[in-house]
């Protein structure tokens, strides 16, 4: 009834299937898990995930080529035999002992979709992971009746759907950082019945300052450019609303632009400020906006 179903790519995800395998086995339901290697180029990581799915019989299929994690979602779809999916990514880890059971309790449920939170650990890491740490901390660790206000706007990290309303809100294929909120707005496009609870895991993959200043300028120029096709509505998330309601946008670009290395620096050190954040991925939004 149901397939637990792991993207991954250059991450050595044998923690969390090793947990997931001790769940499954006293699970009471028929269930698989799939992982899906999208083509890593660290092969130790690859042959350790391998290796551990050939000898726990956890299905194992790899891509030849990157696909990017929207498209092996995808792919995983499709192969799975069930009709609910559990998606998960590769660098996560359920915290509680009872997490696919609660998952279970929602499979006869009249919900859609079913989204379990994600969770930092506490200790502090190192400063060149500081501002995705914080981020993640102060952004993304809410709890359910924080995430239910806004349902569709999500972290796809965790979350039971059924395969039939995942293969056609999953519509867009491309390897493109910035997809979540496009994936979030298909939900509501499709009028999804989506229920956020209290079944969070860990995120553990954090990515250093810099790759998260990328990801992030990256992801704002897939939101830009899914607007201009008309795929993405441009009120749909919080920073498209702030600039809907800004006046004078060349102006506020040309102000912002004046302190953005000083920004970078800050974002880049040891103790990131987030209103520093929100106002360099504003920068770049209205830089791409006003340049489209």
């Amino acid at each position: 009834m149901l397939s637990i179903v792991i993207p991954t790519y250059n991450y050595d995800c044998t923690a969390l299937l090793a947990q997931l395998r001790k769940q499954a086995l006293a699970s009471t339901i028929p269930l698989e898990i799939i992982v899906c290697d999208d083509a890593s180029t660290s092969i130790q990581e690859q042959n350790a995930t391998a290796s551990f799915c050939a000898e726990h019989g956890i299905r194992f299929i790899q891509n030849t080529n990157n696909l990017g994690r929207t498209a092996t979602r995808n792919k995983l779809a499709l192969t799975a035999q069930y009709d609910w999916l559990l998606f998960l990514d590769s660098d996560v880890l359920p915290i509680s002992r009872e997490f696919i059971t609660t998952y279970n309790t929602y499979l006869d449920s009249s919900y859609d979709a079913v989204i379990g939170g994600i969770q930092y650990e506490k200790a502090k890491p190192e400063s060149a992971y500081a501002l995705r740490w914080k981020f993640g901390i102060k952004r993304e660790a809410r709890i359910p009746d924080q995430r239910n206000v806004h349902p569709y706007l999500l972290a796809s990290g965790n979350f039971l759907i059924k395969k039939s309303a995942f293969l056609i809100a999953n519509a867009f294929l491309g390897n493109n950082y910035g997809l979540d909120a496009f994936f979030g707005y298909q939900l509501k496009k499709l009028q999804t019945q989506v229920l956020h609870i209290d079944n969070p895991v860990y995120h553990l993959g954090l990515e250093t300052n810099e790759e998260f200043l990328s990801k992030s300028v990256s992801a704002l120029r897939t939101i830009v450019a899914l607007e201009n096709k008309n795929l993405l509505a441009d009120n749909h998330t919080r920073l498209q609303q702030i600039y809907q309601s800004t006046p004078a946008k060349k102006l506020l670009k040309t102000v912002l632009g004046t302190f953005q290395k000083p920004i970078e620096k800050n974002l880049l050190g040891s103790r990131p400020l987030l209103f520093l954040f929100d106002f360099y991925r504003l920068y770049h939004y209205l830089n791409f906006k006003i340049n489209a």
